[in-house]
């Protein structure tokens, strides 16, 4: 285990041992109950996991082998619709 990934968990687990001396506290514990699922996904993410990783690895090699990416958005779509240019505009008499 590399020494900085030693210092996230160790500082992971100061944070998660304040955690319920922080909610003795007054006026913090619906901030802090708000909070604790982004606290928890953040903390997965300092020790080095990503939620669904291997899944989102998986879709992702299935779909790059499916078919090549076909250009989107509004200008493809606009030069094949298109029939004649548009109008001039009126000149004003």
């Amino acid at each position: 285990m590399t020494p900085s990934r030693r210092v996230r968990i160790a500082s992971l687990a100061v944070v998660l041992a304040a955690f319920p001396a922080a909610l003795m506290v007054p006026g913090m514990e619906t901030g802090l109950l708000i909070l604790s699922p982004a606290i928890l996904l953040l903390a997965s993410l300092l020790c080095g996991h990503y939620v669904g990783e291997k899944r989102l690895h998986r879709l992702a090699a299935a779909v790059r082998g499916r078919r090549p990416l076909m250009p989107r958005g509004g200008r493809p779509v606009a030069t094949s619709l298109a029939v004649r240019p548009p109008p001039l505009p009126a000149t004003v008499r």
